[in-house]
């Protein structure tokens, strides 16, 4: 999960100024959103939903704000492959959106190991 968490920082980093070229008119934490720095990322994630529920997103910005929320809360599997399916149904071009969906549903599986015993696929992650 860590290398999930740190992934999705290292890309919020890099297309911070995408998006904000992208963003509504007013201010949205969603948008503004820096995943290393002290922002509450409740209120960004709520931001997000707010914003996405709205309707005022079209097209590759609802794309971002999909993106946005999952990098705010990326601990809830279910909602990422949701939002990643969103994003794929958005922009079918968007490779990091595949690539999450099958982070999240690999760490959502249950893996039945040889014995016949059946572990969660999170315990498998090593910690470094």
């Amino acid at each position: 999960m860590r290398c999930l968490v740190l992934s999705l920082s290292f890309v919020a980093a890099i297309s911070s100024t995408a998006l904000v070229a992208q963003a509504p008119k007013r201010p949205s934490s969603c948008f503004l959103f820096d995943p290393s720095g002290p922002e509450d990322v409740q209120a960004v994630f709520a931001d997000c939903t707010q914003l996405i529920e709205s309707g005022t997103l079209t097209g590759k910005a609802l794309a971002q704000a999909y993106l946005r929320r999952i990098i705010a809360n990326p601990h809830d599997n279910t909602r990422v492959i949701e939002d990643t399916t969103k994003v794929i149904e958005i922009d079918p071009q968007d490779g990091f959106a595949y690539w999450l969906r099958a982070a999240a549903t690999w760490l959502q599986a249950s893996i039945i190991s040889p014995s016949g015993t059946q572990i969660s696929s999170s315990s498998l992650i090593r910690e470094t």
